[in-house]
C-alpha cells in the first residue's frame, strides 16, 4: 500500500513537473494540491512537506507571493518537527527566493542567513 501512494505521489509530481516545466502554473497547482490531499491522507510528513514545497514554488511563479510564503511557510514547520536539516535549509532558500521576488531584501538575506547557519549545524 505504501509504495502504491509513494509512486502515485511521485507521478503526481513529475506530472505537475512538466506542467511548470511548459509554463501551466495553475494546472500544476492543482497537481500539486492532489499530492498534498494524498500526503495528509498518508500522514507522511516527508510527502506532505513535499508538496508544500512544490505548492509554494508554483505559487511564486504565478506571482501570488503571499500564498507562496505561506506554502513555503508549511514546508519549514513541517521540515523542522522533523529534524530534516537538509530540508530546512531547502525551505529557508524557497522563503528567501519569495523575499527576493517581493523586493523583501532584508527578509530575503535573513532566510539565506539562516538556510546558511542551518547548513552548518
Amino acid at each position: 500500500m505504501m509504495k502504491h501512494l509513494q509512486g502515485k505521489f511521485r507521478a503526481l509530481g513529475n506530472i505537475g513537473d512538466v506542467l511548470m516545466k511548459m509554463k501551466n502554473y495553475d494546472e500544476a497547482v492543482k497537481v500539486y494540491q492532489k499530492q498534498l490531499v494524498l500526503a495528509k491522507q498518508s500522514r507522511d510528513k516527508v510527502l506532505e512537506a513535499s508538496a508544500y514545497g512544490a505548492l509554494g514554488l508554483a505559487h511564486r511563479l504565478l506571482k501570488c507571493f503571499d500564498k507562496a510564503l505561506g506554502y513555503h511557510t508549511q514546508e519549514l514547520t513541517i521540515r523542522q518537527e522533523m529534524g530534516d536539516i537538509k530540508g530546512e535549509c531547502k525551505a529557508h532558500g524557497h522563503l528567501g527566493a519569495v523575499h527576493m521576488s517581493l523586493a523583501n531584501y532584508t527578509n530575503a538575506m535573513k532566510c539565506y542567513q539562516e538556510q546558511l547557519e542551518r547548513r552548518r549545524s
